[in-house]
């Protein structure tokens, strides 16, 4: 849609002009994660510049897989949940995160179309993944070559909205998702 209504007669001229706006601070949001991590080395920030691009559920976005990737889409499959156990007391306790094949609801099961930028980001994060020696199924791996967690990402967020000096609780992906925190 937001394509469409870029390239086409708009008859609401306010509303390309929004339109245009936010495409221009995705732009920018997208080019300050790729100077994040170029500073840190921290993947998440990369993760996050990918995410712009996609709209994905954080869950979805940690769960993504190298083989979701075609030539021209993504295919979302799967999501990080967190797992929890009783302990002898009979307290739930949470007992660290697993990757389910499923997805929230039956229509998020989708593939979503790849722009040139998420085109980029896929192919940086993967050349850091081999530079690094790492060898995962998943995209998304931290420092130690693990599989990077919900959490990683969300606290990635946090810090970048510090810095941005967002008094919102969100940075906005699109009208249809929104990394919250």
């Amino acid at each position: 849609f937001l394509v469409w209504c870029l390239c086409t007669n708009c008859q609401n001229k306010g509303r390309r002009a929004a339109m245009e706006s936010r495409v221009k601070q995705t732009h920018l949001k997208m080019g300050k994660c790729s100077k994040q991590y170029k500073k840190t080395k921290n993947v998440a920030y990369l993760a996050i510049g990918l995410n712009f691009t996609l709209g994905l559920r954080v869950g979805e976005l940690v769960a993504l897989k190298k083989e979701d990737f075609s030539e021209k889409v993504v295919h979302i499959q799967r999501q990080e949940v967190k797992k929890y156990i009783h302990d002898e007391s009979g307290a739930v306790k949470r007992d660290g995160y697993e990757v389910v094949w499923y997805t929230k609801t039956r229509e998020s099961n989708r593939e979503i179309v790849l722009t040139s930028n998420a085109k980029t980001f896929f192919k940086l994060i993967c050349q850091i993944n081999e530079q690094k020696g790492f060898c995962s199924e998943y995209l998304l791996l931290n420092a130690q070559g693990e599989r990077m967690h919900n959490d990683a990402i969300n606290n990635t967020l946090r810090r970048s909205n510090k810095k941005l000096k967002h008094h919102k609780k969100e940075i906005t992906v699109s009208e249809k998702r929104v990394f919250r925190i």
